[in-house]
């Protein structure tokens, strides 16, 4: 009867509302506590640190060239072959049958030009090579001309020159000639190719690393001697 009251009579709202009886509020709900979060794994210590890694052994001492039978004349510079810290695995007389083979055919490929040539020294491993060779001719270069600082560099290979000297006089150290040749006065370098493959008789990659290095190392050496 109260509740109907409240709704039609006279009585406002708020009295309605303050007079009358309410039913008590319901509890609210407790929500149940979460159960504490299960702990992170702790991640496994890493290992000990192994030992540390050995440094790359030294290079032995500079060790003489091979020599080639087709050219084992003395050239009479006194200028020393230059000697080479690499470590060959190539068999030697394999390596002195490459030498003469390359004596022979070079003109063939880029040794060309009034000036003569011999390769005395071819070392290889199983990821890289390098051969060295001399060259003279008749010096018409100024006398401060020095090609000792000429370095040639590609994809497969590094070239440079090693040594310099000019003489009164030199012949070459190749035999195959009726008369030698006298070059007077005379220039001599000699020159390495390091190449980034090893060495084969049946490999094109270093075939051609080859007469690339040889040919740029002779185009440098030329813009400062044109005799060459």
């Amino acid at each position: 009867m109260l509740r109907l009251l409240c709704v039609v009579g006279s009585a406002s709202l708020l009295a309605c509302s303050k007079g009358a009886e309410q039913p008590p509020p319901s509890p609210t709900p407790t929500a149940a506590p979460r159960p504490p979060a299960a702990p992170s794994p702790t991640p496994p210590a890493p290992p000990p640190p192994g030992p540390p890694a050995a440094p790359p052994p030294p290079a032995g001492p500079p060790t003489p060239p091979l020599g080639s039978a087709f050219c084992p004349h003395d050239d009479k510079t006194k200028m020393p072959l230059q000697k080479s810290a690499f470590a060959s695995t190539l068999d030697p007389a394999e390596a002195r049958h490459e030498l003469d083979g390359t004596n022979e055919i070079c003109g063939d490929t880029w040794c060309e030009g009034s000036f003569e040539w011999f390769f005395y020294d071819l070392r290889s491993d199983s990821t890289k090579s390098e051969i060295t060779m001399r060259v003279y001719a008749s010096s018409r270069s100024a006398p401060a001309a020095d090609a000792r600082s000429v370095v040639v560099k590609g994809d497969s290979f590094e070239g440079r020159v090693l040594a310099q000297k000019t003489l009164a006089s030199c012949t070459t150290a190749c035999g195959g000639f009726k008369t030698p040749p006298l070059y007077k006065p005379c220039l001599v370098l000699d020159l390495r190719c390091e190449i980034a493959v090893p060495w084969s008789d049946a490999s094109d990659a270093w075939q051609k690393a080859f007469i690339a290095c040889g040919g740029e190392l002779e185009s440098k050496v030329r813009e400062i001697h044109p005799e060459f």
